[in-house]
């Protein structure tokens, strides 16, 4: 299995292609004129769209999905769907089992995440 190193200062700029899907993610970039879709470290080049946070550990695609059933307020699934919502719009607060931490002071009234035993993420951080 190859890896794409997404920085070599000696390496010409190769771009990439990132398709962030309500249930299923991948990246791909173009060799020659071909697309080819970069796997992961299973082998698999589709991966859900699920992000689990365990304490220190961020856990990202099959394996997150298969524990979201045992920390349902910590793992993250179709983060998609909560981009550019309000925290205290109705829909969102149907959308799942989450925790959602009260509005920034001095931000907007988004959508922000409490998972793991306090910490806060917004959609955008749980997509990169």
């Amino acid at each position: 299995m190859a890896l794409l190193e997404i920085f070599d200062p000696k390496a010409p700029p190769k771009p990439i292609g990132i398709d962030l899907g309500t249930t299923n993610s991948l990246v791909a970039y173009v060799a020659g004129t071909n697309p080819q879709v970069i796997e992961d470290c299973f082998g698999a080049s589709i991966v859900p769209s699920v992000v689990l946070y365990d304490g220190d550990h961020v856990i990202v695609g099959a394996r997150a999905k298969e524990l979201a059933p045992l920390h349902p307020r910590d793992a993250i699934v179709s983060v998609k769907r909560f981009m550019g919502r309000g925290a205290d719009d109705p829909e969102t607060l149907r959308m799942g089992p989450y925790i959602f931490a009260p509005p920034d002071a001095q931000g907007p009234n988004t959508v922000r995440f409490q998972v793991a035993g306090g910490r806060v993420v917004s959609p955008m951080e749980v997509s990169s």
